[in-house]
């Protein structure tokens, strides 16, 4: 098996094929009546290009969907303890747990140990991988529709474009939005699936020895 899965290859093709439309036929207009399977081949080779570099700016820049720096570790339990979250009460007693469990000394490192014991866990590490792809691809939209509007927004004020600007700048920017909206909501759900799955295994009687 390859190092991606046809989902993985998705999550780079989707935001390479959104940038390269708005650059490729927002300035040179659409230039393939008929295409054929090898051009198909190209534009998808280019789009996986494209969208694998797309990936390495939204994983720099990611900190900043939760008000960090570019560069920097994004909180993994964003979205956890604020006011309305599911564990907004429950904060020192997972960190209680997390201690209990791993010896951790503060909260993000015991959050890190548990994220690995539950990725590694043959019944709850697939269910973090989904969880994990979703994250991907909606970083990837979400930095992909905001760079294609910049890139229309610049065409349409200082050279020229095929697309409609006041048709395809807003759909891009809400499209932008409702793609970080998705971002954020499963990031939320990773960090909750981790602490519930653990929460779960810390209360679940231990197996005798054999």
């Amino acid at each position: 098996m390859g190092p991606y899965s046809i989902y993985d290859y998705l999550t780079f093709i989707f935001p390479g094929a959104t940038v390269l439309l708005v650059t490729e036929y927002g300035w040179f207009g659409w230039r393939w009546h008929d295409p054929g399977g090898t051009a198909l081949v190209g534009i998808l080779a280019a789009a996986f290009v494209v969208g694998n570099v797309i990936a390495g700016i939204s994983t720099w820049i990611e900190p900043v969907f939760f008000h960090g720096r570019p560069g920097s570790n994004p909180d993994g339990l964003w979205g956890q303890f604020g006011r309305n979250d599911r564990h907004a009460s429950q904060r020192d007693a997972i960190e209680a747990l997390f201690h209990a469990r791993y010896g951790s000394n503060n909260l993000a490192n015991g959050y890190a140990l548990a994220r690995t014991e539950v990725r590694n866990s043959a019944l709850h590490g697939e269910g973090l991988k989904t969880l994990n792809q979703q994250i991907g691809f909606y970083r990837g939209m979400t930095v992909a529709a905001l760079a294609a509007a910049i890139l229309e927004i610049a065409f349409a004020i200082g050279w020229h474009t095929h697309l409609f600007p006041g048709v395809w700048i807003p759909v891009l920017l809400g499209s932008f939005l409702v793609f970080l909206y998705r971002y954020r909501r499963f990031w939320r759900w990773y960090g909750d699936y981790v602490i519930r799955v653990i929460q779960l295994l810390q209360a679940a009687p231990p197996r005798p020895s054999p």
